[in-house]
This record gives structure tokens, C-alpha cells and sequence, in this order.
């Protein structure tokens, strides 16, 4: 049964606090060793060079030199089935806020 949790961290904590239970959690190793936990299989992912981005929200602004450091942030959607406007609406929170963007990219859904 998979059982949805609020973060990587959030699956991990819950398997250490419940060790005498089989199950699992699907976390990175960063998490495995926080946990104290086994990392039992590596590389699940069903897609060659797959990868996680996390992002830091905040009421505070926070300035991050991406170009220094080489770091990309994305950002996927799904949006509604012939909504006009939809793609606008969705993006142009960015422009509000003085975001940079330096691509847009269509990719059909895997379903």
C-alpha cells in the first residue's frame, strides 16, 4: 500500500519512529542517514536522469546568485483542457513579481 506523506523527510521519520513495521520509504540519502536508516535499493526512478528540485518559500525575499553557482529551478504544470488564457495566467505571476525566465517548454503528460 503506498501511503502519501507530506515530504521525503517526512516518509523517513515515519519509518524510524516505526522500525518493527515492513515497510519502507522513498527518500534520498540524505534522509537515510538523518534517520539512521538502511538504504535497501538505489536508482528507482523510472526515468533516465531524473531529479528533484526543491524550492524555499518564504514572506521574506531571499536573493540567490543562480548564475554563480549554475543552479536551475522548474517549474511544472498541468493546466486545464482548452481554457483560454490558461498558460498567461499561470506564468505571468513571474513577470509581477520581476522573476526571470529562461525557458518554456511543452511536454505532453506520460498518461
Amino acid at each position: 500500500k503506498v501511503e502519501i506523506t507530506d515530504s521525503t523527510s517526512a516518509a523517513a521519520e515515519f519509518v524510524k519512529n516505526y522500525p518493527d513495521l515492513p515497510i519502507a520509504a522513498v527518500a534520498n540519502s540524505y534522509a537515510a542517514k538523518m534517520y539512521d536508516l538502511e538504504i535497501v535499493a538505489k536508482n528507482i526512478q523510472d526515468l533516465a536522469g531524473n531529479s528533484t528540485r526543491f524550492w524555499l518559500l518564504g514572506k521574506e525575499k531571499k536573493s540567490f546568485d543562480l548564475l554563480k553557482t549554475g543552479e536551475k529551478v522548474s517549474l511544472a504544470l498541468t493546466l486545464p483542457d482548452n481554457l483560454p488564457g490558461a498558460l498567461h495566467k499561470a506564468i505571468s505571476v513571474f513577470a509581477w513579481r520581476d522573476i526571470d525566465m529562461t525557458k518554456i517548454e511543452s511536454r505532453p503528460l506520460r498518461t
